[in-house]
């Protein structure tokens, strides 16, 4: 008799970790701001899903952080929240649908 009823609770527990990856986040005026640091952003927000970087020849430092973004509302939706920063601080911000979230890339700016 306790045989069905562990499976049942292993069952459960792969349900519900199985989606533990997954991450709701929200990017609002409220909590993110231009001129934050890349340390400050990673310390409200966790380890972002992918880094790029670029530094030009005259030492100028561009590193992006994409946070992918699970819409919980029962659709099956991820957004790239993608934060750009120049020598460390926020200069911009934007979501772009992904359209293939088993792709990892990696992206290099040239100026």
């Amino acid at each position: 008799m306790l045989k069905p009823l562990y499976l049942y609770f292993i069952l459960a527990m792969f349900v519900f970790t199985s989606c533990a990856g997954l991450r709701s986040i929200s990017f609002t005026s409220d909590n993110i701001q231009p001129g934050m640091t890349k340390a400050q952003v990673i310390s409200k927000f966790g380890k972002p899903d992918r880094e790029s970087f670029n530094k030009t020849e005259n030492n100028v430092l561009y590193e992006t952080l994409y946070y992918v973004h699970f819409e919980p509302k029962g659709t099956t939706s991820y957004y790239d929240y993608i934060l750009d920063f120049k020598n460390g601080e926020l200069v911009s911000m934007r979501n772009e649908p992904q359209v293939d979230k088993s792709v990892k890339t990696i992206t290099v700016k040239k100026e």
